[in-house]
This record gives C-alpha cells, sequence and structure tokens, in this order.
C-alpha cells in the first residue's frame, strides 16, 4: 500500500509513498454553472459543482482575465535525458540510475502539483506528468507563467547544473480544438524548442512560445 503524495506515509499504515501530478480544475462558482447554462441552455444533464471544469471554462477564465479566449496547451520535456545516463554519470550503477529516475519524478511528478495550485489556480489541468515530460492544459495565460516557475525551479532543484535543462512549447487552442491535434500541435513546438541553437553553439535550454524560440537566458 503506498499513500499517493503524502510523505508521513506512516500514519495511513502505507510502506511507503508515490508522488502523482494529479492536478485537476473542478467546477466551483455559480458563475461557471452560469455561462455553461448559457452556452448550452437546453443541456438535459447540465455539469453540477465538483464537476471537471470543460475546456471551454478554462478558455472563458482567460477572457475573464481580460486575454483572448483560448485554451493554452503547454509540453516540456528534460534535455538530453539519455545522454545524461549513458554518458553523464561515471560508474553508473543500477542503484544510482534508480535514485537518479526517483529525483526526477519527484520533480516532475510531484513538486509540480504545488506550483500548478500557486500560478495555475483552478484553471489548469496536468493531463500527464511524470518522468522526464510533462502535458499541461489550461486557461492560457497562466502557462507562461508556470512554464518559467517550472523552468527556474528545477534549476534551483538541480543546483544549477550545466547539463541539466528543460525545454518547452506552448500553443493556443481554440476550446473546441481536438486535444489530439493540440497535442501534436505543443509537441511541433516543443521539438522546435529542442532544435535551437545559439550562436555559440549551445542547443535546447529554450521555449516555444507563439511560434517564437528563445533560450530560457532570454525569457
Amino acid at each position: 500500500i503506498l499513500a499517493i503524495n503524502d510523505p508521513g506515509f506512516l500514519t495511513n499504515d502505507a510502506i511507503g509513498f508515490r508522488v502523482l501530478a494529479n492536478v485537476t480544475p473542478r467546477i466551483q462558482s455559480q458563475s461557471d454553472l452560469d455561462y455553461l447554462k448559457a452556452q448550452e441552455p437546453d443541456d438535459e444533464n447540465p455539469p453540477k459543482k465538483g464537476d471537471v471544469r470543460s475546456f471551454s471554462l478554462l478558455a472563458h477564465a482567460a477572457s475573464e482575465s481580460g486575454a483572448i479566449e483560448r485554451v493554452g496547451v503547454l509540453r516540456m520535456d528534460l534535455d538530453g535525458l539519455g545522454h545524461t545516463f549513458s554518458d553523464g554519470v561515471p560508474k553508473l550503477t543500477l542503484p544510482v540510475l534508480s535514485a537518479l529516475s526517483e529525483a526526477f519524478d519527484l520533480f516532475i511528478g510531484g513538486y509540480l502539483n504545488t506550483l500548478a495550485h500557486k500560478i495555475g489556480g483552478n484553471d489548469v489541468y496536468i493531463i500527464y506528468a511524470g518522468g522526464d515530460d510533462l502535458f499541461i492544459v489550461g486557461a492560457w495565460h497562466r502557462l507562461p507563467d508556470l512554464a518559467e516557475a517550472i523552468q527556474r525551479d528545477f534549476k534551483t532543484y538541480t543546483s544549477q547544473h550545466p547539463a541539466l535543462s528543460i525545454s518547452g512549447g506552448l500553443t493556443l487552442e481554440g476550446a473546441h480544438f481536438p486535444l489530439y491535434r493540440a497535442a501534436e500541435r505543443s509537441d511541433a513546438a516543443e521539438h522546435v524548442a529542442k532544435d535551437y541553437t545559439r550562436p555559440n553553439g549551445d542547443r535546447k535550454n529554450a521555449f516555444c512560445f507563439l511560434g517564437t524560440v528563445v533560450g530560457w537566458e532570454e525569457w
């Protein structure tokens, strides 16, 4: 038995704990319900408080903050992790490999929850996060700041190690745009960031937003 996101697992009669990125926006306000009712007045089974907020609500949350009414799709991935494992750790053993993998997952799969709540509030939805990559959908105006915080805190977490960095891509989509296509578009943006090369030859460690790629040092 493992406790989810609870390091104090002994109080739950568990034998350990596991981190899981599980931030999900929920309908909490009457204004959400009023907006949905206005959009679909003939819905015989309308959403209720506690239900997951739809992409329409997330896009509307952006417009309520004065931003364009769009959903943001954010994908980020650690740079060159395979190279780190194969060549970056002298005398790599199975216990060291396991500890390093667990350390990355503790940040991507666990600490990300804290950042998502702090910066995204009730406007972001972690679709997937674990290992070395993440996939988040939300009110788009929240996601540039969230991406920046992820990169900044990851560098702090790794003690500014020059060989460890993270790249990402963020696209803006309509509320009814198919998620699988949005995932493809944000994945393409992420790969553009990973292909970024500076004049001095340094690669990756970059972010692609609105079709423009910059290194994090410029962001």
